[in-house]
């Protein structure tokens, strides 16, 4: 993605917000370092454990839906200057 990126001169943070997922050490260290949403990977499998050990029980069981906070750690990839600076809609939404 940032290379695509680079290829058409676009930047991450002043021309476009750019956020991955799992924030991985080496995120920090991309130039411009790069926003992710740090998921809690412990909790993740502690959920995973205590869901399979009751399905496993009671293989009738219904699913069951856990949900888990996440952090998001901005970094100059999703941050513009101002918002002065920032041209263009901004489109928020759900996928």
């Amino acid at each position: 993605m940032l290379e695509c990126l680079t290829e058409r001169g676009i930047t991450a943070g002043p021309d476009l917000g750019l956020v991955c997922f799992d924030d991985m050490a080496w995120a920090r260290l991309l130039s411009p370092p790069l926003s992710a949403v740090a998921q809690p990977t412990y909790e993740v499998g502690k959920a995973a454990v205590t869901l399979l050990t009751k399905r496993a029980a009671a293989p009738g069981r219904k699913a069951q839906t856990v949900v888990l906070e996440t952090e998001l750690n901005a970094r100059a990839s999703s941050l513009r200057k101002s918002a002065a600076d920032a041209s263009g809609p901004v489109v928020v939404g759900e996928r």
